[in-house]
């Protein structure tokens, strides 16, 4: 077993935990269509769907790279590829997320460490 890619899926199918759950109750529940803008694609509420879809696609998206990994961890020694790929996301997401996240506010956000750490212990699987 690799326990770098363990580790990694581990901390990913963890976060969507708090991010699905705890976070859609903290933060997209609490929300409502009449603080969202109109858009093109509708009114506040239509808005706020699409708020809770992506919200979500990013919940999906940490479980199947979690499993994904966890799947890698326990196999013969192949997906090497695959493990660098997971790390390259997981590396991108957290360059987006330092891009946007004001520096005062980084503290407040525990993704950063997350996203950060996945993408180290990916990449430190294909040594």
């Amino acid at each position: 077993m690799n326990g770098y890619l363990a580790a990694a899926g581990l901390l990913a199918i963890g976060a969507v935990v708090f991010h699905g759950v705890i976070g859609h109750v903290a933060v997209v529940r609490r929300l409502s269509a009449d603080q969202m803008p109109a858009t093109r694609f509708g009114d506040g509420r239509i808005t706020l769907v699409m708020v809770r879809v992506v919200w979500h696609f990013v919940t999906l998206t940490w479980l199947v790279a979690g499993l994904v990994l966890l799947y890698l961890a326990t196999g013969p020694g192949g997906g090497i590829t695959a493990a660098a790929t997971i790390g390259a996301i997981f590396a991108a997401m957290l360059v987006y997320f330092l891009a946007v996240v004001p520096r005062r506010d980084l503290f407040r956000y525990p993704q950063w460490s997350v996203l950060g750490a996945i993408a180290v212990l990916c990449f430190m699987s294909t040594i």
